[in-house]
């Protein structure tokens, strides 16, 4: 059975997705929307954030082809971020449910919601803005500020990550392992790669006051259940990413 992994941008997708790109081989897609943007727009700035026509195009022109694909027979491993399907379900109702029925849907669940936040605007408001800056030491690392309308976008789309319920494997990343990931898929464990955690909460500007906005705009949209389980923690320690 074919697999496809579910989780949210910054939250260990992408060190999960190296996995499967050693058993997928050339069905191996890695992330939907990135994959459609390089091979339907052949866009030279990967980095680049896209006009929304250029966005709905990228998204059309995946599923175009993976309808196509299916339909002889091939069939590929796609690592989607919860807002990609939210967005493919707004333009093609049904159509997701409908095409990953026989799949192995994998959701990744990472309760880190702070630290995913830092990342992911640091990713946002310098690193997209600036391709140059991407992947850098924490001395390079670049002072950011984040508005409050990004905070509540932000806090939206980590509800409907946490909400998100349209899956048939449930990983936890706190309690994931490299080996466990390899056993699971039939693939050989990967040398153990420890990426660096940078330091995004140290060039924040009005750090507290960011953080007690998202805390209370997701304590207002998620079950107490949910919301209790969220981490606030910021370490900045090596470790996966």
């Amino acid at each position: 059975m074919t697999q496809i992994l579910i989780g949210h941008s910054r939250a260990g997708t992408s060190w999960l997705s190296d996995h499967f790109s050693k058993v997928y081989g050339r069905h191996w897609w890695d992330e939907y929307f990135t994959h459609m943007k390089k091979r339907v727009l052949a866009d030279p700035k990967p980095n680049r954030v896209l006009t929304p026509e250029e966005r709905n195009l990228a998204f059309h022109e995946g599923k175009k082809l993976l309808d196509d694909d299916q339909s002889k027979g091939q069939e590929y491993f796609i690592k989607y971020h919860v807002s990609m399907i939210t967005r493919l379900d707004r333009l093609y109702p049904n159509w997701w449910d409908q095409f990953y029925k026989d799949y192995e849907k994998i959701y990744l669940y990472n309760r880190n919601v702070w630290r995913i936040f830092l990342s992911r605007t640091y990713q946002e408001n310098v690193e997209e803005a600036s391709p140059t800056l991407w992947k850098k030491t924490d001395s390079m690392l670049k002072p950011f500020s984040v508005d409050v309308k990004s905070i509540i976008r932000f806090a939206r789309q980590y509800k409907d990550y946490v909400m998100f319920d349209r899956y048939d494997t449930f990983w936890d990343y706190d309690t994931l392992t490299d080996q466990y990931i390899a056993e699971y898929i039939g693939g050989e464990p990967k040398p153990k790669v420890v990426p660096t955690r940078y330091d995004y909460a140290a060039y924040l500007q009005h750090l507290d006051l960011v953080k007690e906005i998202l805390y209370i705009e997701l304590e207002s949209m998620l079950p107490k259940k949910q919301f209790d389980d969220l981490e606030w923690s910021d370490t900045t320690q090596k470790g996966r990413k």
